[in-house]
């Protein structure tokens, strides 16, 4: 069954706000860190899912160009956030590493996102979380799909 009146349209877009000013409280407490969101993405990829990764990797994953990953890891090596080794396998490739500092940064942006969360979960019983939860699930299977139809 599609939807297109007054109520879906209100709910796509507190949707999107929430997801709006989410991301604005996140990166405004990241800032006060001293990094840019973009060099946050690059250390919290390599904290969680590549401790060895290249810049050509950072920037498939993150679906960046190389050039900008470049600008982003000379700031964080500059900063002391990471360091570069060439690559035993190949010497034009670098490996990336966090050095303990940037570790501290990945903590204390875990302990961030949970804060916010926390926050603008206040107030809200666990019944009308498991609704609103049940509620985005749908929408992404419908997303999904969707974009299955379109294909085929």
């Amino acid at each position: 069954m599609q939807k297109t009146d007054s109520k879906s349209i209100a709910a796509v877009k507190y949707l999107m706000l929430a997801d709006r000013l989410h991301r604005n409280a996140v990166e405004a407490a990241i800032n006060e860190l001293g990094i840019h969101r973009s060099q946050h993405m690059i250390l919290m990829y390599l904290s969680c899912c590549s401790t060895t990764a290249s810049q050509t990797d950072l920037a498939n994953a993150l679906e960046v160009s190389p050039a900008a990953v470049a600008v982003s890891l000379k700031k964080l090596e500059k900063a002391g956030l990471i360091t570069r080794s060439p690559r035993a396998d190949d010497a034009r490739a670098n490996t990336i590493c966090l050095t303990d500092e940037a570790k501290k940064i990945v903590e204390r942006s875990g302990q961030i996102f949970s804060e916010v969360d926390t926050m603008m979960c206040d107030g809200i019983s666990d019944a009308e979380l498991d609704g609103l939860i049940a509620c985005v699930e749908k929408m992404i299977e419908n997303l999904k799909n969707s974009k299955k139809t379109e294909r085929q």
